[in-house]
């Protein structure tokens, strides 16, 4: 099998020279990396091979890292990476390149926007993603694989020429309508992790997660967020990929993983009243905001099955 491209998501933890590793904070839940599955949806709709391995559900150590690119041979491989495991991630980025310096690294995620500039300088990063990743992965294989374009043209990245001069390009403009994404392709993450997803106050696990929202015009001290636009799902996008959720994986408990979810009174609305009205069968979790909300829109989550608010 010859892959396009393997989307990785690094470990929390270095699980290549432990035995044994206790049960901490970082465990109280796991989910899919929905950043990762939107972007294989999108290249997978352009006939690109594309499969996400999440290395921390399954705890993987360096060598089963390389046996699986062994056994799938991507020709571009890309890592996630935010505050916590963008270390592991350039450990493994090193260990791929010493195996093959042909594939092509890229690096994407929380901490590749924030600092493009830092990640770019390490040897075995051949572009960095800076933003949201779906069209700019895209154009990026376009290019590599398919020898379409100029990479000085692609929007949103940093890279290094074969001279080892650094490029920095125009950034890529949001996407206004997110309802133009596709579901996220969890399909694809190697080894039915789908199954192990869970939360430690879930009703019921497993569990997965989704998104209605991006962005937050806030601006908390203890906040990771990237993106200050907020822009929004409709009710009927959601519903879809809800009953999608229910039908392919018959998991009825959502972590909706919004920055902030009631940031549009009205969306949170048509939103339960598109559940409580279609009899949708699943309870949820959501982030809010205590200073947004009000009796009735509370009695309206409560109504369409929401159970915890954070």
């Amino acid at each position: 099998m010859m892959l396009d491209l393997l989307l990785i998501q690094p470990p929390v933890a270095d699980f290549t020279n432990s035995r044994i590793i206790k049960k901490s904070v970082y465990e109280f839940q796991k989910q899919p990396p929905l950043g990762l599955c939107y972007i294989a949806s999108i290249l997978e709709k352009n006939n690109f091979k594309i499969k996400i391995l999440d290395m921390d559900i399954f705890k993987m150590s360096n060598i089963q890292l390389l046996n699986i690119i062994k056994a799938l041979k991507p020709r571009v491989i890309g890592f996630s990476s935010n505050s916590i495991t963008v270390n592991l991630a350039l450990k493994y980025a090193i260990l791929v390149k010493e195996y093959n310096p042909d594939i092509i690294i890229i690096f994407g995620g929380h901490y590749a926007t924030l600092f493009p500039e830092k990640l770019i300088q390490y040897e075995p990063i051949d572009v960095v993603v800076i933003g949201e990743g779906e069209y700019t992965t895209l154009e990026l294989l376009e290019n590599f694989l398919r020898k379409s374009g100029k990479l000085e043209k692609i929007r949103g990245i940093i890279y290094k020429t074969n001279n080892k001069k650094i490029i920095k390009t125009l950034p890529r403009p949001l996407e206004k309508n997110l309802d133009n994404f596709p579901i996220p392709a969890t399909y694809l993450i190697l080894g039915d992790a789908y199954k192990k997803y869970y939360s430690l106050i879930a009703k019921k696990n497993p569990i997965t997660s989704i998104i209605t929202s991006r962005g937050c015009p806030y601006n908390c001290i203890f906040c990771s967020k990237i993106f200050n636009t907020a822009r929004f799902r409709s009710a009927d996008n959601i519903i879809q990929e809800l009953e999608y959720i229910k039908s392919k994986y018959r998991i009825s408990d959502i972590q909706i993983m919004d920055s902030t979810f009631n940031l549009n009174r009205k969306k949170n609305i048509d939103l339960c009243n598109q559940i409580i009205k279609n009899k949708t069968d699943v309870q949820w979790r959501a982030i809010c905001r205590p200073d947004l909300v009000d009796k009735e829109l509370l009695s309206r989550y409560k109504r369409a099955n929401c159970y915890v608010l954070t």
